[in-house]
């Protein structure tokens, strides 16, 4: 049996959170997807409290963020630009970015793989980032190769390593 795979950002979790809580996990039923946080580093500590996991193997590249938050600041500003978080992270690259950061980094690698690996055991997980709409979000576009990677019948780590 396949666990489910979400995505949900941050501010949700946090809405989501009794401040008096130590982790959504100790509070919850055994039904309740794990939440993994998928961010280069947290910018705010109480996603640490909110999150069952963090995985920043799986976030994207800090530099990459910092030219999109650069782009998406200035768009903002300019009333020509109907939709400024989109149009900075086209202008910042991000898809490709983070594409050849998945592709490249072991570390990423061996991330997505446990998580292909805990959803084929059946656990529910839910990716955690802070935009709040998944498109355009690093998280939506994780989402779609960890479930490209479930519907295939081959396995990508396993197979690179045996060859």
């Amino acid at each position: 049996m396949v666990g489910v795979l979400r995505e949900t950002d941050y501010h949700q979790i946090r809405e989501d959170f009794e401040s008096e809580q130590q982790q959504l996990s100790a509070f919850s039923d055994d039904d309740d997807p794990t939440t993994i946080a998928v961010v280069s580093r947290p910018r705010d500590t109480e996603i640490d409290a909110m999150c069952d996991e963090w995985m920043p193997a799986l976030g994207m590249p800090e530099k990459h963020l910092e030219r999109f938050w650069k782009y998406r600041s200035g768009f903002r500003t300019n009333s020509a630009v109907d939709n400024p978080t989109q149009r900075a992270y086209d202008e910042a690259r991000l898809d490709h970015y983070y594409n050849r950061h998945i592709q490249t980094s072991d570390e990423a690698q061996n991330a997505l793989s446990e998580l292909v690996s805990r959803l084929r055991d059946g656990e529910d997980i839910t990716l955690v980032c802070f935009e709040e709409r998944p498109e355009p979000c690093h998280r939506h576009r994780l989402k779609e190769i960890v479930e490209a990677r479930l519907s295939s019948r081959y396995k990508f780590r396993e197979k690179q390593l045996t060859a």
